[in-house]
């Protein structure tokens, strides 16, 4: 009972009312401003409570592209880190991780790559020949170099992921679109006292 006597009744015959009330409720609402305020206040809920939580999504998808981007940023390091002991000069001579993981996984040793062709750099292949000769690196052993070989598949294949924008959406899209729902939020909850 409410304070002024009067009795609330809750039963499936008021929820159908209250349903096709709802239903009805832009021919019973006539003026302007009241629609938007109840419009406002009605997606603030649908905000709120929304079942599927694109938002998360979105935010998790994020964070697992910043993953990647440090596990990839890591294991080339590591792996660059571990074949400068053997070949030194090739990082002076290639600066882009994904390229250095593909040369040094074809080329292997050192002293291969006089024999190699390295056309599809060829800006580069003079200069990565001479240096493969004169080397003042220490000698590998095939263990070393096969652990290296492992580590920079994981360098490519971890390339691959990061661009590969189809499975995930671009960052960029990603942030505006949480913009966007901010943005969204924000602007219901202003209006929440229509």
């Amino acid at each position: 009972m409410l304070r002024n006597e009067i009795e609330c009744v809750h039963s499936n015959a008021v929820m159908e009312m209250m349903g096709g009330a709802i239903n009805q409720l832009l021919e019973l609402i006539a003026d302007s401003a009241m629609s938007l305020g109840l419009s406002h206040r009605m997606s603030r809920h649908e905000i709120k409570f929304s079942p599927d939580m694109v938002d998360i999504m979105l935010i998790q998808a994020i964070e697992n592209m910043d993953d990647i981007d440090k596990e990839l940023n890591i294991s080339a390091m590591r792996s660059e880190e571990w074949y400068d002991w053997h070949f030194p000069e090739i990082a002076s001579i290639i600066q882009d991780k994904i390229l250095y993981a593909k040369t040094v996984k074809m080329m292997r040793d050192r002293t291969n790559a006089a024999k190699l062709d390295f056309s599809k750099i060829e800006e580069l292949e003079i200069e990565l020949k001479e240096a493969g000769m004169t080397s003042m690196g220490t000698e590998a052993c095939d263990l070393n170099l096969n652990t290296v070989v492992a580590q920079l598949d994981h360098v490519i294949s971890l390339a691959k992921v990061t661009s590969r924008p189809a499975s995930v959406k671009h960052k960029g899209k990603i942030l505006q679109s949480l913009a966007t729902k901010t943005a969204l939020a924000v602007h219901c909850n202003a209006f929440s006292d229509v």
